[in-house]
């Protein structure tokens, strides 16, 4: 099953995207309560290719993620 929402809620964070099944899957931007956000790409629930990484003040960091594990971190 293909979903597509706007917007998601829990707690701790506010997603926008798409899920598949019920995981992330394709282009993401995920708002964490903390302030942070992350904009990229989910396969299958996990982080897999390229994002952006801001933090609550604004500073932006390039990464490389290969099927959730960090590969490159360019600040």
């Amino acid at each position: 099953d293909l979903h597509s929402f706007p917007t998601r809620r829990s707690s701790d964070l506010q997603c926008e995207g798409t899920f598949v099944n019920g995981k992330y899957d394709g282009e993401m931007t995920i708002y964490y309560s903390d302030g942070t956000k992350f904009h990229g790409t989910y396969r299958n629930g996990v982080r897999d290719g390229k994002g952006i990484e801001i933090s609550r003040v604004g500073q932006r960091k390039e990464v490389i993620y290969s099927n959730g594990e960090l590969v490159n971190n360019q600040e």
